[in-house]
């Protein structure tokens, strides 16, 4: 291809004096990418999709104030590898609350920070969805969570925890956060 265009080129300029005069000055130039003469390149990292579902039983929730059926449960994932870095976009689960039973809040903890949704949406049968989309960010060797805070009379009952993302790789093992 770029023969073909050089050669048009000269072909094209060396039909006038003008242009042979040009196509005599034209000058091959080649271009080395090593250490001497790097030649920029964007790098674009590889995003590796990521999901993990966990499941909470009763010894994950602590009851507040004795007998008040408000519960903070807690469900902790996995370890991000070390050398990554995890970029949560989505968390989600369920949850029974029963009669009369409210979702307070569900928070995703990652890395430091700390992203809430308030509300659930009945699923049917005492059973709640929770979460939505957010941008969470998890450095290798740091292990995400999910709390939640609600009023419910069916504690011991199984709720669900869910995060979606991807893994990046970090240049040299060490990830700066966005």
């Amino acid at each position: 291809m770029i023969l073909i265009v050089t050669l048009g080129v000269i072909g094209l300029i060396g039909t006038t004096a003008t242009g042979r005069a040009l196509a005599d000055k034209l000058e091959f130039v080649q271009i080395t990418n090593d250490g001497a003469h790097p030649v920029p390149v964007a790098v674009t990292a590889v995003k590796t999709p990521y999901q993990q579902t966990t499941f909470l039983g009763e010894f994950q929730c602590e009851e507040l104030g004795g007998s008040s059926g408000q519960f903070v449960c807690r469900a902790d994932f996995e370890t991000v590898p070390a050398g990554k870095l995890l970029v949560v976009t989505h968390f989600s689960g369920n949850v029974p609350l029963g009669i009369g039973g409210a979702m307070r809040t569900s928070t995703l903890v990652v890395d430091g920070a700390r992203l809430t949704v308030t509300g659930a949406l009945p699923n049917g049968s005492d059973y709640y969805n929770f979460g939505g989309q957010v941008t969470g960010y998890v450095r290798g060797g740091v292990a995400p969570q999910v709390i939640l805070s609600m009023v419910t009379s069916v504690p011991h009952f199984t709720k669900t925890a869910s995060i979606a993302g991807y893994l990046i790789d970090c240049p040299g093992g060490s990830c700066s956060i966005p």
